[in-house]
């Protein structure tokens, strides 16, 4: 099962990395990333490997 939002807004929470912050670094309003991290809406690829970029984690990590 997929669990990006509860699993981004950990790992943003962890790094105490704003929803603005992460925004800003993506290119996309900081109502988009709460729309990621409630599972109202998913970002797509590019922005899905530029997050992990961001925090440096595995895929795993950020999907499961």
């Amino acid at each position: 099962m997929i669990n990006l939002g509860t699993n981004l807004k950990r790992i943003r929470h962890n790094r105490s990395i704003s929803q603005l912050t992460i925004a800003r670094k993506l290119g996309v309003t900081r109502q988009a990333i709460s729309q990621w991290e409630n599972d109202l809406t998913y970002p797509d690829i590019e922005n899905l490997v530029k997050l992990i970029q961001i925090f440096k984690c595995d895929i795993n990590e950020l999907l499961f």
